[in-house]
């Protein structure tokens, strides 16, 4: 049997799928319809969605009316043709591009396939009971994978077989469009294509993967999988360590007063060095990227700034000795944006915000290989995958 034959022998754990997109008659205004991971949408943003366009897949992913009106939504777009259903099993990808913070252009790329939920797959956050239970609603009474869960396999491949087909002219541009990145407010460059070539498939097929965004719409799907046993494909973005995408760290911010309760002074502690935090090195969202050599900045409401080393403990990550020993009992929020969490010290609204070094993949498989999970918003992988690009039907729908 030749490789390249197309037998559910070589498709058991990844499959390429008929997958449901906006009508050619949409696909110029998909700057419009498209719309964040349901996770990063607050109330306000919601509204701007909702404004932006009849069309948004805001009301589908994230409905204000419940779930029951997302189904009816989903339903309408599909009689009246504006989403559509592919003829043939395609792959489809994903390219997006952007400027880092040292003003490099990126580009980072992966496919959107059906993978089993018997591949192996690990994760490595925690998840709320709450989340998945509304999820695993929406599941049901859509009958759809509506966003693709984002995983990262092992190994190279994707890029290398991505640039050989686009050079072979095997790539179909479905559409293009733009987005700006809510956490950062960076503009995002995107193409969307689908193509008849399945030889990544093969090649990937007994790779094991991570979670890199969708634990709760993993564990609903999972969950429901269990219970029916009537579905065991669903739809995921996958990258590589090849792919271009980027592990962000999120900002630990400390109220005002509570930064007095850092434990700097301990001798986890290897070395803590003052440095100029000058308006002119962090004049980007990501300018954090480039000040790499230490394990964490720290920013001080007295303008005062200290780049902190620590000494490594065996099987835990910088992240986990922060909460663990340097932070520990401390409460403390979240902020993705570095530029929003120093103009919160300026003002005065925190006492204390504390940059991470960003995990490598090689420690994040460390960890999950080991069944542990990190702390929470350990990492941060970006750009995310937007919503509304294509969906897939399954048998979850509810009798």
């Amino acid at each position: 049997m030749m490789k390249n034959e197309e037998t559910t022998k070589y498709f058991e754990l990844i499959k390429p799928f008929r997958g449901i997109t906006y009508s050619t008659n949409f696909r110029t205004k998909m700057s419009d319809i498209i719309c964040p991971p349901y996770d990063v949408i607050d109330e306000k943003m919601q509204e701007e969605l909702l404004k932006r366009s009849e069309l948004n897949y805001v009301r589908v992913v994230l409905s204000p009316f419940g779930h029951d009106h997302a189904k009816k939504v989903l339903e309408d777009f599909i009689r009246r043709n504006i989403l559509v259903q592919s003829e043939k099993e395609k792959l489809y990808v994903l390219t997006q591009s952007f400027y880092d913070g040292q003003n490099n252009l990126r580009e980072s790329v992966g496919i959107i396939a059906l993978v089993s939920c018997e591949a192996k797959i690990f994760q490595h956050e925690s998840t709320r009971p709450r989340v998945i239970e509304d999820r695993i609603e929406l599941l049901e009474k859509t009958g759809c994978n509506t966003c693709p869960i984002f995983l990262v396999s092992e190994g190279y491949n994707i890029r290398q077989w991505y640039e050989k087909i686009l050079k072979q002219g095997k790539l179909n541009l479905l559409f293009s469009f733009k987005y700006n990145s809510t956490e950062y407010g960076l503009d995002v460059d995107c193409k969307f294509f689908e193509t008849d070539d399945f030889e990544l498939i093969y090649d990937i097929q007994d790779k094991e993967f991570i979670i890199a965004d969708g634990h709760h719409r993993f564990n609903a799907i999972k969950h429901v999988y269990q219970v029916k046993k009537n579905e065991k494909f669903f739809m995921a973005f996958v990258a590589d360590e090849s792919s271009g995408f980027l592990i962000l760290p999120i900002l630990r911010e400390i109220r005002r007063g509570e930064e007095k309760k850092i434990n700097l002074s301990g001798d986890i502690v290897v070395s803590k060095n003052h440095f100029h935090s000058s308006s002119n090195k962090f004049d980007n969202p990501l300018s954090f990227l480039s000040f790499q050599n230490s394990d964490f900045l720290f920013f001080f409401g007295d303008n005062s700034s200290l780049a902190v080393n620590i000494r490594k403990i065996p099987e835990k990550t910088h992240i986990e000795i922060l909460h663990e020993y340097i932070i520990k009992n401390i409460p403390v929020e979240f902020e993705h944006n570095m530029l929003k969490s120093i103009s919160k010290l300026l003002r005065g609204e925190v006492g204390c915000s504390i940059i991470p070094k960003p995990l490598s993949m090689q420690e994040i498989w460390s960890v999950v290989k080991k069944g542990k999970v990190l702390p929470p918003k350990s990492t941060y992988f970006w750009p995310k995958i937007p919503s509304g690009l294509v969906l897939n039907r399954t048998n979850f729908a509810q009798v």
